[in-house]
C-alpha cells in the first residue's frame, strides 16, 4: 500500500490504517481548526485545512483504495469506499432505489457517486468537487463527467429519470434494455437537451439555440431534443418549427410515440 506511508506522515498517527479502511469522508468545513476530526466515530478529512501537497496525498489515498477494489460502490464494495461516497438519506435515495433493480452494481455506484459529488457542488465546494470528479473520471472516463454534470445541473432528477419512467410506463423500454438506454443518454450528453414541462416557449427556444451554438463551437453537427407530456411535446414541436423556419436547421428526424418525443436536428 504505497499510499499509506505518505498519509501516515500527514496525519501524524491520529488513527491506524485499519481505522481508515473501516470508513472515512471528505469534509470542507472552514470553521473547523483540525485537519482530521472524528464525527460519529468516523474519520473526516477537512480538505480546506490541507495545503496543496496534503490534498495531493489525500487524492493518492483515495486512488490507492479505489485501485484495490474492483467496484467503487457496488453492492460488494469495501466499507472504506462506502464511507467515501456514503450520503445521508435524502431525496436521492428514492432515485437510487429506482435504479437498483435496473442497472448493474457498477453503474449504480457511478450514480451514487455522482450524487455524493452533487452534495459538495450544492455547497459550492469546488476543491472537493474537482478532486472527486477526477477520481471518478479515472474509473469511468467521460461518462463520469457527463453524469456528474447532469446531476449538478439537475437534468438527471427533473428530466432524465422522468423520461425513463415514462418510456417504461408506455411499454417502450424493457428492463433488459434499460441500462443500455440509460448509458446511451448519459454518453451522448451534451449533444442532448431535455426540455422540462416547467419551461415557457421562450425558455425552450433559448435552451435549444444555446445548445446548438455550443455544439457548433465543438464541431458537433447535431442535437437531440427529448420531451415528455402532451403539452410539453407540442411546445417543443412549435419551437423546432420556428427555428427551422429561420433556416438554422439543416434537417431533422422525429420519433414520436404517444406523449414522448425525440427530435434529432442537423445544424
Amino acid at each position: 500500500m504505497t499510499w499509506w506511508k505518505p498519509l501516515k506522515g500527514l496525519i501524524k498517527g491520529k488513527f491506524s490504517k485499519n481505522k481508515l479502511l473501516s470508513g472515512f469522508k471528505i469534509g470542507s468545513d472552514n470553521t473547523v481548526a483540525q485537519h482530521v476530526t472524528h464525527v460519529n466515530k468516523q474519520i473526516v478529512f477537512n480538505l480546506p485545512k490541507f495545503d496543496k501537497e496534503g490534498q495531493q496525498i489525500l487524492q493518492d489515498t483515495i486512488k490507492g483504495i479505489l485501485a484495490k477494489n474492483d467496484e467503487l460502490i457496488g453492492e460488494n464494495s469495501s466499507e472504506a469506499i462506502q464511507g467515501l461516497i456514503s450520503q445521508e438519506k435524502s431525496s436521492s435515495e428514492e432515485i437510487l432505489n429506482y435504479f437498483r433493480t435496473r442497472v448493474s452494481p457498477d453503474i449504480l455506484g457511478l450514480i451514487r457517486s455522482a450524487y455524493y459529488i452533487k452534495s459538495f457542488h450544492d455547497k459550492n465546494d469546488r476543491k472537493v468537487v474537482t478532486m472527486l470528479k477526477a477520481q471518478l473520471g479515472q474509473r469511468y472516463g467521460k461518462r463520469a463527467y457527463h453524469l456528474t454534470n447532469l446531476c449538478n445541473e439537475e437534468y438527471f432528477d427533473v428530466d432524465i429519470v422522468p423520461y425513463l419512467k415514462k418510456l417504461e410506463q408506455e411499454g417502450l423500454l424493457q428492463k433488459d434494455d434499460f441500462e443500455e438506454m440509460f448509458l446511451d443518454l448519459v454518453d451522448n450528453f451534451p449533444t442532448a437537451v431535455f426540455i422540462s414541462s416547467r419551461m415557457t416557449l421562450e425558455e425552450i427556444e433559448e435552451e435549444i439555440k444555446k445548445q446548438m451554438e455550443q455544439n457548433k463551437k465543438s464541431d458537433i453537427d447535431y442535437l437531440t431534443i427529448h420531451g415528455i407530456n402532451k403539452e410539453n411535446v407540442n411546445s417543443i414541436e412549435k419551437v423546432i418549427y420556428a427555428i427551422e423556419s429561420e433556416g438554422n436547421i439543416l434537417g431533422k428526424e422525429t420519433v414520436k410515440k404517444g406523449d414522448i418525443v425525440k427530435i434529432t436536428i442537423r445544424i
